[in-house]
């Protein structure tokens, strides 16, 4: 970007800690670029301006959640903010509560001792296990297994303090309680973890590996088909373990582990983080990768007719709990692409004429 003022204010919008006043800015420089990039800017910066980006504009998504900072960053030299909200609903996530529910009543359950004992869209954990019979305290520790489906995400609290994030397709495997030699729990997908620290250590399982933390800030993908584990560190020290070796991370870093051996490398934290905050984040991808995040989270196909399309490159953020149809037509504003739904749910991508 030309404009350090501008990327501040953008990066601002993407986190979501823009105050009115700055937005008010973000605006105006928004509008003074699209005006110098578009051969018919009264008309087109009127019809986008008016039905996307100004506040008082309320656009109603559902009863249950809105759109917020959504945002669409176009290569190149036009950055197109779309900010979709209701002045009087705000997103709001509770210890337990689901970001996205698509699932119907089986969107995020919970088993203990890998049978399946209640769905998590209406009731807690702690409810859950609070109705156990009492044999089932007793003895050796239940092990509880929380497990998310298609286009859902979930956030709870782990029996020690820890907090903890799933995302889509993604479970975690635990003790009601943990021991006081050692915090051990199994992954599978992707996670992020905000670990209590004591004098306890806390130990992630996942494909092969061991994940090592007193006290952290880290998120956690495996991908089972390639068999490889990425870690990300956001704050403290944590110890990546295979079988054969060990490496540290530190606040910034990343490493992988695969069939290969484990390898440390720079990642865009932004990227990694933005599931947690809800969001698609794309960082210089062409439509097929873009389309590729929201396919698998929407749980549609998608067909690019002219290969020429994948080209261009985007930057920029789109907020998760919009529907379909309305990501679909913050990326038909901001591209040079026409995307459409057909009735066997399959994204078709053309070229604007």
């Amino acid at each position: 970007m030309d404009n350090p003022r501008k990327e501040e204010l953008l990066n601002k919008q993407v986190e979501q800690h823009i105050s009115d006043e700055e937005r008010s800015e973000l605006d105006r420089i928004l509008q003074t670029e699209w005006l110098l990039a578009d051969p018919q800017p009264d008309k087109n910066w009127k019809h986008l301006y008016q039905s996307y980006i100004r506040p008082r504009s309320i656009r109603k998504i559902s009863t249950r959640w809105v759109a917020a900072a959504a945002i669409l960053l176009i290569g190149g030299f036009t950055y197109l903010v779309l900010n979709l909200h209701d002045n009087q609903e705000h997103l709001h996530h509770s210890q337990h509560s689901l970001t996205h529910i698509v699932g119907g009543n089986e969107a995020v359950t919970l088993s203990v001792n890998a049978k399946k004992t209640g769905n998590l869209s209406d009731q807690s954990i702690e409810d859950i296990i609070n109705t156990l019979p009492k044999e089932h305290n007793t003895g050796s520790l239940n092990q509880l297994s929380v497990n998310t489906h298609n286009s859902n995400t979930y956030n709870f609290t782990l029996p020690d303090g820890s907090k903890i994030w799933l995302n889509a397709n993604s479970e975690v495997t635990f003790p009601e309680h943990f021991n006081s030699n050692e915090r051990r729990i199994l992954i599978k997908g992707e996670v992020y973890l905000d670990v209590v620290k004591n004098n306890t250590p806390f130990v992630v399982v996942a494909e092969g590996t061991e994940t090592k933390v007193l006290g952290t800030t880290f998120n956690l993908k495996t991908n089972n088909l390639r068999k490889q584990v990425d870690a990300t560190l956001f704050t403290g020290k944590i110890q990546l373990t295979t079988a054969s070796q060990e490496l540290d991370l530190f606040p910034g870093e990343a490493a992988r582990a695969s069939l290969t051996g484990l390898s440390k490398y720079t990642p865009n934290l932004k990227k990694v983080i933005a599931w947690k905050n809800n969001q698609f984040y794309f960082d210089n991808e062409n439509i097929a990768q873009i389309l590729s995040e929201l396919s698998e989270w929407y749980q549609v196909k998608f067909e690019i007719q002219d290969n020429s399309l994948s080209q261009r490159k985007y930057s920029g953020a789109i907020d998760r709990n919009l529907p379909l149809k309305e990501a679909l037509d913050i990326l038909n504003f901001g591209t040079s692409y026409t995307l459409h739904i057909t009735d066997t749910n399959t994204i078709i991508v053309t070229k604007k004429k």
